[in-house]
């Protein structure tokens, strides 16, 4: 009997130990991170959690940049960004000489955000090259760009009109022999005409009393055109003398000395003097000279227009001196 217990007690002690040893292997503790699957491999890497990307934003740029109504004096600057954005620009003269700008705008920037920019560019140089730069900046980035243009060159043009004669200087029954001298100077030069004239020497006319409209012997409109680019300097102020006789003999005289060297008047009418206006892009201001000789009972007056204009046409003349339709 007690060998009976005995060896159950043996039995049960064996069986236990077995269990605890298996128990141990199955309960082996993994290191942090390992992968139950494969033990040995290290630590599990897991992926990122993902997370919604939205597009990038489009870079800014310039959508529109020009400089448009481009005048003697002045133009526009015209600009549109891809986005509002503030704006600012600056402006050079490209000879290097220093731009007066007078506009008050220049390498200021907008006070908030703007799609479009559009601002004016004053106090310009006539036949003028200038470079401007703009820059428009917001919250995605900043961009720039550049360009150049060129003013057009200033003209004066001084042209006869009309003249109107109020007393002819002949009997009632007869027309007046008329002739007319212009002369006109400016700072280091002087200009003259004669009407009527035929190309080579100057005339009487026959008129009575009335308006006409003086025409050289091709039928073109007695003027003198002043071109920015045929003068050294080109002249700012002017002064405009007539002279009207009523002959009864002709000829006058060569009408080349006249257009070169200007009229001889017996006694002219009172000066009518005309300066070009200051950034103004164009005028034109009319000047009534009487024209008249008492002693000789004939009285008239000469309707001129002084005219300021810009372009970029070609007017052929001598060196410092207006194209002239007075005479050939």
């Amino acid at each position: 009997m007690n060998n009976l217990r005995s060896c159950i007690k043996r039995l049960l002690l064996t069986t236990g130990l077995a269990v605890a040893v298996v128990g141990a292997v199955l309960v082996t503790v993994l290191p942090a991170g390992a992968d139950p699957q494969n033990p040995g491999a290290g630590p599990l890497t897991l992926p990122a959690p993902s997370m919604p990307v939205g597009p990038a934003p489009a870079p800014l740029t310039l959508d529109r940049f020009a400089i448009i109504e481009v005048g003697g004096t002045a133009a526009t600057l015209d600009v549109a960004a891809s986005a509002p954005s503030i704006f600012s620009y600056t402006i050079r003269r490209v000879d290097g000489r220093v731009h007066d700008d007078r506009s008050g705008t220049a390498g200021l920037p907008t006070s908030g955000y703007q799609g479009e920019y559009r601002v004016r560019l004053l106090s310009l140089q006539s036949n003028t090259t200038y470079e401007v730069a703009v820059y428009a900046t917001n919250g995605d980035g900043q961009t720039s760009a550049t360009t150049r243009f060129t003013t057009p060159k200033q003209r004066v043009r001084v042209t006869l009109r009309e003249i109107n004669i109020t007393e002819d200087g002949d009997s009632f029954w007869m027309n007046g022999e008329p002739s007319w001298q212009a002369g006109l100077e400016w700072a280091g030069g002087t200009a003259g005409g004669c009407y009527p004239n035929n190309g080579n020497i100057c005339e009487t006319g026959s008129h009575s009393e009335g308006r006409i409209f003086p025409k050289n012997y091709l039928g073109q409109p007695l003027m003198w055109l002043f071109a920015e680019e045929n003068f050294d300097r080109m002249p700012d102020a002017f002064t405009l003398t007539v002279e009207g006789n009523e002959y009864d003999l002709v000829p006058l005289g060569p009408l080349v000395d006249i257009i070169e060297h200007g009229p001889r008047f017996g006694s002219p009418s009172a000066p009518f003097e005309w300066q070009v206006p200051a950034r103004q892009e164009w005028a034109s201001t009319p000047a009534f000279l009487t024209a008249s000789k008492v002693s000789q009972g004939f009285q008239s007056t000469m309707a001129f227009t002084f005219e300021l204009f810009y372009d970029n046409l070609s007017y052929t003349s001598a060196r410092n001196m207006p194209q002239s339709t007075w005479g050939r």
